[in-house]
């Protein structure tokens, strides 16, 4: 087993094993966003026949009461019902996807 016992080792094991990771993950966010958007919005509670109950999402909603057209909750309610919103989610996981990538270039330095 790898131990980390001093800083560089720590360094090193970032550099060889992780950073690759990460500019792999991010790379693939970036070019199929719903393998991280679909099951994101389907735990939330977010599916394509509405809100499923006693999920995260029916929590927020009885509290919000009334959802306000092109709210950030209408847009994940749109997303999980696979309409326009979901342009709009698969573009967040792509900048997210892209700065995951860049972290782990950085790190590579």
């Amino acid at each position: 087993m790898f131990i980390l016992r001093s800083p560089s080792r720590i360094m090193q094991f970032t550099q060889d094993l992780l950073a690759p990771a990460a500019m792999a993950a991010g790379a693939a966010m970036v070019v199929a966003p719903v393998i991280v958007a679909g099951p994101a919005l389907a735990v939330a509670g977010f599916g394509a026949g509405g809100i499923a109950a006693g999920s995260a999402a029916a929590g927020v909603h009885s509290g919000i009461g009334s959802v306000v057209a092109g709210s950030a909750f209408a847009t994940l309610q749109s997303a999980g019902a696979g309409g326009v919103g979901l342009a709009v989610v698969n573009g967040v996981v792509q900048a997210a996807g892209v700065v995951v990538s860049a972290g782990g270039i950085a790190a590579k330095l």
